[in-house]
Protein backbone atom coordinates (compact mmCIF):
# COMPACT_ATOMS: atom_id res chain seq x y z
CA UNK A 1 0.00 0.00 0.00
CA UNK A 2 0.89 3.44 -0.95
CA UNK A 3 0.67 5.46 1.94
CA UNK A 4 1.14 8.82 1.05
CA UNK A 5 -1.13 8.07 -2.26
CA UNK A 6 -3.57 6.68 0.22
CA UNK A 7 -3.18 9.29 2.87
CA UNK A 8 -3.13 12.55 0.96
CA UNK A 9 -5.69 15.08 2.37
CA UNK A 10 -7.81 12.36 4.69
CA UNK A 11 -10.16 12.96 7.67
CA UNK A 12 -9.67 9.81 9.99
CA UNK A 13 -11.48 9.22 12.54
CA UNK A 14 -9.62 7.32 15.80
CA UNK A 15 -12.11 5.26 17.30
CA UNK A 16 -11.16 4.19 20.96
CA UNK A 17 -14.81 1.37 20.80
CA UNK A 18 -15.92 -0.72 17.75
CA UNK A 19 -16.52 1.70 14.69
CA UNK A 20 -20.09 1.87 12.68
CA UNK A 21 -19.95 -0.17 9.72
CA UNK A 22 -20.51 2.64 7.11
CA UNK A 23 -17.10 3.90 8.32
CA UNK A 24 -15.42 3.31 4.93
CA UNK A 25 -11.58 4.19 6.57
CA UNK A 26 -11.21 4.57 9.96
CA UNK A 27 -8.14 3.92 12.67
CA UNK A 28 -8.42 1.70 15.82
CA UNK A 29 -6.80 2.87 18.66
CA UNK A 30 -5.30 -0.80 20.56
CA UNK A 31 -6.03 0.10 23.91
CA UNK A 32 -8.78 -2.31 24.42
CA UNK A 33 -8.76 -6.41 24.66
CA UNK A 34 -11.68 -6.51 22.01
CA UNK A 35 -10.08 -3.50 19.52
CA UNK A 36 -8.12 -6.63 17.29
CA UNK A 37 -11.16 -8.12 17.05
CA UNK A 38 -12.54 -5.04 15.28
CA UNK A 39 -9.98 -4.78 13.02
CA UNK A 40 -10.23 -8.56 11.97
CA UNK A 41 -14.06 -8.05 11.39
CA UNK A 42 -13.63 -4.94 9.05
CA UNK A 43 -10.60 -6.50 7.41
CA UNK A 44 -13.01 -9.53 6.19
CA UNK A 45 -15.30 -7.22 4.98
CA UNK A 46 -12.67 -5.29 2.87
CA UNK A 47 -12.61 -2.13 4.94
CA UNK A 48 -9.50 -0.18 5.10
CA UNK A 49 -8.60 -0.04 8.44
CA UNK A 50 -5.39 1.21 10.12
CA UNK A 51 -4.22 -0.06 14.07
CA UNK A 52 -2.96 2.81 16.07
CA UNK A 53 -1.55 3.31 19.33
CA UNK A 54 0.70 0.80 18.01
CA UNK A 55 3.64 0.73 20.68
CA UNK A 56 5.48 -2.14 20.91
CA UNK A 57 6.68 -5.58 18.97
CA UNK A 58 3.75 -7.04 20.79
CA UNK A 59 1.67 -4.33 19.59
CA UNK A 60 2.36 -4.35 15.55
CA UNK A 61 2.48 -8.47 15.88
CA UNK A 62 -1.22 -8.10 16.91
CA UNK A 63 -1.92 -5.26 14.18
CA UNK A 64 -0.78 -7.81 11.73
CA UNK A 65 -2.39 -10.77 12.92
CA UNK A 66 -5.34 -8.74 12.98
CA UNK A 67 -5.53 -7.55 9.28
CA UNK A 68 -4.95 -3.83 9.98
CA UNK A 69 -4.23 -2.31 6.55
CA UNK A 70 -1.01 -0.73 8.34
CA UNK A 71 0.15 0.62 11.61
CA UNK A 72 0.32 4.40 13.14
CA UNK A 73 2.34 4.05 16.37
CA UNK A 74 1.96 7.42 19.18
CA UNK A 75 5.61 7.63 19.36
CA UNK A 76 9.13 6.87 17.62
CA UNK A 77 10.06 3.40 18.29
CA UNK A 78 12.84 2.64 15.55
CA UNK A 79 12.51 -0.94 16.67
CA UNK A 80 9.20 -1.06 16.29
CA UNK A 81 9.47 0.33 12.71
CA UNK A 82 12.46 -1.20 11.45
CA UNK A 83 10.47 -4.43 11.86
CA UNK A 84 7.25 -3.58 10.02
CA UNK A 85 9.21 -2.19 7.23
CA UNK A 86 11.09 -5.32 7.16
CA UNK A 87 7.90 -7.48 7.07
CA UNK A 88 6.68 -5.31 4.10
CA UNK A 89 3.45 -4.03 6.84
CA UNK A 90 3.33 -0.26 6.15
CA UNK A 91 3.73 2.20 9.14
CA UNK A 92 3.41 5.73 10.16
CA UNK A 93 5.59 6.76 13.05
CA UNK A 94 4.42 9.08 15.10
CA UNK A 95 6.60 11.53 16.92
CA UNK A 96 6.54 15.15 18.70
CA UNK A 97 10.39 16.67 18.39
CA UNK A 98 12.91 17.64 15.83
CA UNK A 99 14.89 15.34 16.62
CA UNK A 100 12.40 12.29 16.51
CA UNK A 101 11.71 13.99 12.99
CA UNK A 102 15.14 13.34 11.74
CA UNK A 103 15.09 9.98 13.45
CA UNK A 104 11.92 8.75 11.45
CA UNK A 105 12.59 10.39 7.91
CA UNK A 106 15.37 8.22 8.06
CA UNK A 107 12.97 5.19 7.48
CA UNK A 108 9.86 6.33 6.33
CA UNK A 109 8.34 9.86 4.55
CA UNK A 110 4.82 10.01 6.03
CA UNK A 111 4.77 10.86 9.86
CA UNK A 112 2.15 11.58 12.56
CA UNK A 113 2.45 14.79 14.71
CA UNK A 114 1.07 15.43 17.77
CA UNK A 115 0.04 18.11 19.65
CA UNK A 116 -0.78 20.01 15.91
CA UNK A 117 -1.02 22.76 17.26
CA UNK A 118 2.87 23.17 17.36
CA UNK A 119 2.99 21.65 13.67
CA UNK A 120 3.97 24.39 11.74
CA UNK A 121 7.43 25.39 13.45
CA UNK A 122 8.58 22.29 14.19
CA UNK A 123 8.31 20.63 11.22
CA UNK A 124 9.67 23.85 9.28
CA UNK A 125 13.36 22.99 9.03
CA UNK A 126 11.98 19.24 7.22
CA UNK A 127 9.57 20.58 4.60
CA UNK A 128 12.43 20.21 1.92
CA UNK A 129 12.88 16.85 2.48
CA UNK A 130 9.68 15.32 0.97
CA UNK A 131 8.69 13.99 4.73
CA UNK A 132 4.95 14.52 5.09
CA UNK A 133 2.95 14.64 7.96
CA UNK A 134 -0.68 13.97 9.77
CA UNK A 135 -1.53 16.27 12.40
CA UNK A 136 -3.63 14.81 15.36
CA UNK A 137 -3.92 16.56 18.80
CA UNK A 138 -6.54 19.38 19.22
CA UNK A 139 -7.64 19.11 15.20
CA UNK A 140 -11.28 19.33 15.10
CA UNK A 141 -14.25 19.55 12.58
CA UNK A 142 -13.73 22.90 12.75
CA UNK A 143 -10.20 23.72 12.42
CA UNK A 144 -8.86 20.56 10.16
CA UNK A 145 -9.19 22.60 6.86
CA UNK A 146 -6.25 24.61 8.55
CA UNK A 147 -4.10 22.05 9.07
CA UNK A 148 -4.76 20.27 5.66
CA UNK A 149 -3.81 24.04 4.11
CA UNK A 150 -0.20 24.02 6.02
CA UNK A 151 2.65 23.03 3.68
CA UNK A 152 3.45 19.68 4.86
CA UNK A 153 0.79 18.54 6.55
CA UNK A 154 -1.21 15.93 4.19
CA UNK A 155 -4.01 14.07 6.56
CA UNK A 156 -5.67 14.60 10.11
CA UNK A 157 -6.67 12.37 12.14
CA UNK A 158 -7.97 12.50 15.73
CA UNK A 159 -10.93 11.33 18.10
CA UNK A 160 -12.93 14.64 17.46
CA UNK A 161 -14.02 12.98 13.85
CA UNK A 162 -15.81 10.31 15.16
CA UNK A 163 -19.21 9.86 14.04
CA UNK A 164 -21.58 10.35 17.14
Amino acid sequence: MDLMTFMKDRVVPIYLNEPPEDEKFCEIALRSKEASTWIEKRAKKGLQTAAGTVLTLEDLKTAMNSGASFAITPIFNELVVETALEEGFPIIPGVQTANEIFKAIQHVKLIKFFPAYHIRTVIAPFLHTGAKFIATGSVQWYNYKDYLNMEGVHAVTGTGFVKS
